[in-house]
């Protein structure tokens, strides 16, 4: 008989990673608007364009994709994660609002060799409070990867993805 694999066998912690969302449940969905129509944890955010559209001519979206890079290294060397947050947000509002268009959902997805829920939670928290400085809805909200055995030890990257119209 086959021995049955779990994602814990893998070095996936699902508990850990639910932990750190969870953590950052409430400061997520202070970012939420009438548009938002999911929920944290989904397959896919979904974001009505239905009232935006109409004040358009010629609706254009515009995406930015954008990471931390080595800024990850100088917050891992300080264990100081609180400006990576501001960071992330404002480079890609800076680039959407840069082609005229303004900034309306914020996705983040983290790939890490170790997960800490309390360093995750705090990276999300101040990605949050910067969107809903800017009035940007952050409907991802932390899509966690554990890369066990791929990346040295706590290293880690945080990627987003802006949409604007």
């Amino acid at each position: 008989m086959k021995k049955k694999i779990s994602y814990k066998d893998a070095g996936v912690d699902i508990e850990k990673a639910d932990y750190a969302i969870a953590s950052s449940r409430d400061v997520i969905q202070s970012t939420f608007n009438k548009n938002v129509l999911s929920s944290i944890g989904g397959f896919g955010a979904m974001y009505s364009i239905k009232d935006i559209v109409n004040q358009y001519d010629d609706p254009v979206m515009v995406q930015s994709i954008d990471g931390v890079g080595t800024k990850m290294a100088v917050a891992q060397k300080c264990n100081n994660f609180d400006f990576i947050g501001y960071d992330l947000v404002n480079a890609c509002c800076n680039d959407v609002a840069a082609t005229g268009a303004k900034p309306l959902t914020f996705l983040d997805y983290i790939a890490s060799s170790s997960l800490e829920p309390k360093t995750v939670s705090e990276i999300i928290s101040s990605i949050a409070v910067e969107c809903k400085n800017l009035g940007v809805s952050l409907v991802g909200g932390g899509k966690l990867l554990k890369c066990r055995g791929l990346t040295i030890k706590m290293n880690m990257t945080w990627l987003v993805l802006l949409r604007g119209l």
